[in-house]
């Protein structure tokens, strides 16, 4: 598993529950403090597959996909 691979999960402050956030995919324990590719820091709950992802961590995630040959 790559380092750079990322999964959805979702936020946990209520600025922004409305959207799930990406996080590399060795961190998505549930209960577990990470950063999102955005930025935004929270503790990793069960995702929620009809929230929309957030768009920060969408162009994020495309920069990497792009810096790395668009290879997954």
């Amino acid at each position: 598993m790559s380092l750079l691979e990322t999964a959805p999960v979702e936020q946990d402050t209520d600025e922004s529950q409305e959207v799930a956030h990406i996080v590399r995919k060795v961190d998505q324990v549930i209960g577990k403090y990470v950063t999102a590719l955005c930025g935004i820091k929270f503790i990793v709950r069960e995702p929620d597959p009809n929230k929309p992802v957030c768009p920060a961590c969408e162009s994020a995630m495309k920069a990497l996909m792009a810096g790395r040959g668009g290879n997954n």
